[in-house]
């Protein structure tokens, strides 16, 4: 056999947020609005910045998407994020991320690579629509344009 094409299944989510919008959530809210949205790894790379807390809102309510909706008990804490990919991207996922760089970015500054994780209820919900054995695995894509922040992210089992 010269090659075997094996297609994982992937979840996909996509969100824009306007970052003027996060900037008056810090305005009026400060830390507390960061707090609410970022687990303690994040808080530390987000500080008071409001692109950077638009990024990782955007990716959290890409990963939201991507599930279908927040489950029962949900909790923003529950979706995590890190500065580039943990692990292999299948290429199932990485053409769906490249695709939406491309069709999203034209104009805007470099896209940005990150890992995504899911912990309790919501990654109980991943595991749900996602076929087979295997541990959740995610990776995602943010960029700025227009002061808008665009974020997609990608699910699927190892």
């Amino acid at each position: 056999m010269i090659g075997t094409l094996v297609q994982v299944p992937v979840l996909l989510g996509v969100d824009v947020t306007e970052v003027g919008r996060v900037a008056e959530l810090i305005d009026r809210y400060g830390a507390a609005a960061v707090r609410r949205v970022c687990d303690d790894a994040e808080i530390g790379r987000v500080g008071l910045e409001p692109a950077r807390l638009a990024a990782v809102f955007a990716l959290k309510e890409s990963a939201i998407k991507a599930m279908g909706g927040r489950p029962a008990g949900f909790r923003w804490q529950s979706i995590g994020t890190a500065d580039a990919p943990a692990h292999a991207v299948p290429a199932e996922a990485r053409r769906l991320l490249d695709d939406f760089v491309r069709d999203v970015g034209a104009g805007s500054q470099l896209a940005v690579e990150v890992s995504c994780t899911l912990a309790g209820r919501s990654a109980e919900r991943a595991a749900r629509l996602l076929p087979g054995p295997g541990e959740i695995r995610g990776a995602g894509s943010y960029l700025t344009q227009d002061g808008h922040m665009f974020a997609a992210v990608c699910f699927w089992k190892d």
